[in-house]
């Protein structure tokens, strides 16, 4: 019995030494594996970080090397400025002693005509740049435009289309007119475009009536303002039938005393009619009449916009210089025309252009007549004087706006009909 007790007991102690032996075993492969794993993490996280400090070690280096090659730009070109000072400086000593030996000239020892130009030369181991006595004229040029503005409304804001070019920060706007402050004394060619009739949405646009271009130069003096309304085109319609005229543009003193305005061009009916001369913006200061309808009705004279037209549905006046063109009695408070269209506001009253009574008739900024839009009855164009209202009949045409030149400007010229698009002026200074 005891016997058998011993035995049992030897087992029990062999399975719970082999139950040992296979835990020690396993403890052991979980703490090799466990290790590993942790040596792999931490390799990974000592490359990780070893990778972001070069990293930042070599955006600081590029960094650096940025700043030493800028500073070593600025300290090679101070060294080019100074080497160019210390030339100058040299060249205006030799210049110096040689205008003394010149004063120091008897008069007796110049003989002959002096030439028209003196100037005094160098040998040509004394500079390899111009010689001095080289003049180079100094040109001032702005041209100015709608800034991007269609209708009967002007400009509200000048953006940046005069960035960049000579008249930048020499413009004001204001209600769509631009102050233009004179930078210098002297001689200013002016040229002034009216800008061309509106269109319809099916018309290329290639027959409408197209403004007049007026040129003169004028002594203007540095600080002197100028307003400057830049006629814009009458609106495009929604329909085939008859426009609004197009805006002339104006230059003028503060006090609205006028330099130079350009006719703009007045309204048409036939999508595709041959141009008529008549609704072109014409030199003459007289606006156009109206053409091709039954009534022909005059334009303005005198600075003054278009008044005529006892038709029902004709269009508006074109607005001048000094009055507003004439508006339908029905929808715009005028005396003739009874569903006429409105006419284009006077340059002193604003140039607003005139509202057309269907289809978006609209006339053009610069006292541009609104168009009834419907089968005739065009807008006339504005300008120095307005052009005449279109009748309410097929291929009426609007007369285009007068022009105007003050008689204190000097070589005058201009052309009717020159100009196809929008109003501009361009101002020229030589010297």
């Amino acid at each position: 019995m005891k016997v058998d007790n011993l035995k049992s007991a030897e087992q029990q102690a062999q399975a719970q030494q082999a139950e040992m032996e296979k835990n020690v075993t396993e403890t052991i492969e979980k703490i090799k594996r466990k290790a590993e794993q942790t040596r792999k993490e931490l390799i990974a996280l000592v490359n990780q970080q070893e990778a972001e400090l070069l990293s930042d070690v070599n955006e600081l280096s590029q960094a650096r090397n940025k700043e030493f090659s800028t500073a070593i730009k600025d300290i090679k070109k101070a060294t080019v400025a100074l080497e160019e000072d210390i030339k100058i400086m040299t060249l205006g000593g030799e210049v110096s002693s040689r205008l003394k030996l010149l004063l120091q000239t008897e008069l007796t020892e110049i003989t002959g005509d002096l030439p028209a130009k003196a100037f005094i030369d160098f040998e040509e181991d004394d500079m390899v740049e111009p010689r001095l006595g080289e003049v180079k004229t100094m040109v001032f040029e702005a041209r100015f435009t709608t800034l991007g503005t269609t209708g009967r409304l002007g400009p509200t804001s000048l953006g940046t289309h005069y960035r960049g070019q000579d008249h930048e920060g020499l413009v004001q706007l204001k209600d769509g007119i631009q102050y233009f402050t004179v930078p210098d004394t002297g001689q200013y060619r002016l040229e002034a475009a009216g800008s061309t009739a509106g269109r319809c949405v099916k018309d290329s646009g290639d027959s409408r009536g197209r403004g007049a271009v007026i040129r003169g130069t004028f002594h203007l003096q540095k600080g002197e303002v100028l307003k400057i309304l830049v006629g814009q085109e009458g609106a495009e319609t929604d329909s085939g039938f008859c426009v609004g005229g197009g805006g002339g543009t104006f230059v003028t003193k503060t006090d609205n005393t006028p330099l130079i305005v350009a006719g703009g061009a007045g309204g048409g009916y036939k999508i595709y009619r041959v141009r008529n001369l008549h609704s072109d913006g014409t030199r003459s200061t007289v606006g156009q009449y109206s053409s091709g309808g039954r009534s022909h009705f005059e334009g303005g004279s005198g600075g003054k916009g278009a008044t005529k037209g006892d038709k029902n549905n004709v269009g508006g006046g074109g607005g001048g210089l000094l009055t507003d063109g004439a508006s339908g009695t029905v929808y715009f408070g005028g005396t003739d025309g009874k569903n006429g269209g409105e006419g284009g506001k006077a340059f002193v009253n604003g140039g607003v252009g005139g509202r057309g009574v269907k289809n978006n008739a609209d006339g053009g900024f610069g006292g541009g007549g609104g168009s009834y839009g419907r089968g005739g009855g065009a807008g006339g164009g504005g300008g120095y004087s307005g052009g005449g209202r279109g009748d309410n009949s097929p291929d009426s045409c609007g007369g285009g706006g007068g022009s105007y030149a003050c008689d204190s400007g000097s070589d005058i010229s201009g052309e009717g009909g020159a100009n196809i698009g929008p109003g501009y002026v361009v101002l020229t200074r030589e010297g």
